[in-house]
């Protein structure tokens, strides 16, 4: 419940079930990274940004919907941030859920990697498609700010349809987390190339092959991808467990 107060949660580190959760964490993140940066490479083979954008948000939709039960289904360390900064979550289960989602990112490309020659990989601009589109931006700032606003979109939908507790979304909350990632992604692909994500800019910026000469590299504007969400998902976070969420003071 949103009412809760911020806590370390120290016991959460020599609990099975936070373990549990943080697997199940790292499973969806390893998966997700997989599908979406295969989905990259599958425009640069002859698909668009409308196939990308759906196989983003459907994709999160499923895995929301598989481990929800289990650990919330973060599966973005942004997410997690915003619900350790509004006390849904403790600061020990929150590191444990963001270290397990990095992890997961790795593991997700080295996946990818056995499969698609590193030619392929390698023709995908920054980290994994993530990189500055500067026929339209021109200022890394501005490209941080719509990382920010994105993600803010994301976090906002997220505490709207599973924090909240009138919001009766039920089963079909995870559509509606898939459905804000989709759009989010129509709208930053041709900017950004959407990040919104921590861990899917962490791991391919570690384990995808150099890119081809000529093309944006991985580490690019890398602080674009992570100071971005982080901000957006703070604004969000605290702008709606504030005007929503806050218990109302009490008359003395």
């Amino acid at each position: 419940m949103a009412t809760q107060s911020m806590n370390m949660g120290m016991a959460e580190l020599s609990s099975t079930e936070a373990l549990k959760a943080s697997i199940a964490e790292m499973v969806a993140t390893a998966l997700f990274i997989m599908i979406a940066i295969g989905a990259v490479s599958v425009q640069l083979a002859g698909g668009g940004v409308v196939g990308m954008a759906m196989a983003f948000g459907f994709t999160i939709a499923l895995l929301v919907a598989g481990i929800r039960n289990i650990s919330g289904a973060h599966i973005n360390p942004a997410v997690t941030f915003a619900m350790m900064i509004t006390g849904q979550t403790s600061v020990m289960r929150g590191v444990m859920y963001i270290v397990a989602q990095l992890i997961g990112a790795c593991i997700g490309v080295l996946i990818l990697r056995a499969f698609i020659l590193d030619d392929v990989l390698k023709a995908i601009p920054g980290a994994g498609g993530n990189f500055l589109n500067e026929d339209i931006i021109t200022d890394s700032w501005k490209g941080m700010f719509l990382e920010a606003m994105g993600t803010f979109v994301l976090v906002w939908t997220i505490f709207a349809v599973t924090v909240n507790p009138r919001a009766g979304s039920g089963d079909v909350a995870p559509l509606y987390i898939g459905l804000a990632v989709l759009v989010v992604h129509l709208f930053l692909i041709p900017l950004t190339g959407t990040g919104i994500n921590p861990a899917r800019t962490f791991g391919p910026a570690l384990f995808l092959p150099s890119a081809a000469e000529g093309l944006p590299g991985r580490w690019d504007n890398a602080w674009v991808y992570y100071v971005g969400p982080l901000l957006g998902s703070a604004v969000a976070a605290l702008s709606y467990y504030l005007l929503y969420l806050m218990p109302p003071k009490r008359d003395t």
